[in-house]
């Protein structure tokens, strides 16, 4: 009698891809969902800084935002941010004209894993 029992059982199989399936679950979706919240929050504050952009020109007066950790203040408005997130850059200040200066880079990092970057300068605002 020959017994030829080479392959996987069907048993097998599930089983290996349950482990799998956890491993991923455990491992590599925390990892993405830390980027995901990270490219949210700089959404967040696209938003905000034209927000603070349009009531200047609205207003005809000058606003500047400064950056602390997490906290993004305009003058009289405060933007939280979640409190693995922070940002840095230069105060920036908006003008009546609808323009910004000076033109820099506002760096934000989530537990010192990966930055997004915005662009001022001639009043857009662009995240790479």
């Amino acid at each position: 009698m020959l017994d030829d029992n080479r392959g996987f059982t069907f048993v097998e199989m599930c089983l290996v891809l349950f482990l799998i399936t956890i491993f991923i679950s455990v491992f590599v979706l925390p990892l993405s969902s830390n980027d995901h919240t990270l490219t949210l929050t700089m959404y967040r504050l696209q938003s905000f800084l034209e927000k603070i952009q349009n009531q200047a020109v609205a207003q005809g007066r000058i606003y500047h935002v400064t950056f602390a950790g997490n906290q993004v203040i305009a003058n009289d408005e405060i933007l939280q941010l979640p409190s693995n997130i922070g940002c840095e850059g230069p105060v920036v200040y908006y003008y009546p004209q609808y323009t910004s200066a000076p033109a820099g880079t506002i760096h934000c990092k989530q537990e010192g894993e990966r930055s997004l970057v915005i662009q001022l300068g001639r009043g857009r605002i662009d995240i790479r």
